[in-house]
């Protein structure tokens, strides 16, 4: 038990209380890449955008991973399927943040591609930075529609829901 609460879990912690703290956590992740991308400018020296375009593009990578586990995680647990019994009045609406895991992973496999495949030069074109500035906003809007529709869902069980 000590164990467990030394490595931050608690005995008590809810399904909805772990898809919360995912949720953060992509959250910091990419308010760490909005930041990388307030931190380019043209005119850095050859090694800063080195170093810029290895860490922008480890961060890309690395969110697009956690997004997949994550959404697999939540396809694999009938997140959307209990959210759409315990909220039919927001079926509609629990289907289009759904659908939005596809689009953000695709998006951000796009940007990839961009950043791997076609090997950007400096300076960095500036719609493939607009592109990631839109994903990142996407994503948090996101995750925060799915937060409120667990936060409905978890009141509806308690019985605090109007």
């Amino acid at each position: 038990m000590a164990e467990i609460e030394r490595r931050g879990f608690t005995p008590t912690q809810t399904p909805f209380d772990e898809t919360l703290d995912e949720h953060r956590a992509i959250r910091r992740t990419v308010q760490e890449l909005t930041d990388l991308l307030g931190e380019y400018h043209v005119g850095m020296e050859a090694a800063a955008w080195r170093r810029w375009m290895s860490g922008f593009s480890g961060k890309v990578f690395g969110l697009r991973e956690r997004l997949l586990a994550h959404f697999l995680e939540e396809e694999r647990s009938g997140l959307y399927q209990a959210l759409s019994e315990r909220l039919p009045n927001l079926v509609t609406r629990t289907h289009v943040v759904r659908e939005e895991h596809g689009q953000i992973l695709q998006e951000l496999a796009g940007i990839l591609t961009s950043l791997t495949v076609f090997q950007p030069t400096f300076p960095m074109e500036p719609k493939l930075l607009d592109r990631t500035r839109e994903v990142l906003y996407r994503i948090v809007c996101h995750e925060r529609k799915e937060s409120d529709l667990i936060a409905r869902a978890y009141l509806e069980d308690l019985g605090h829901y109007d």
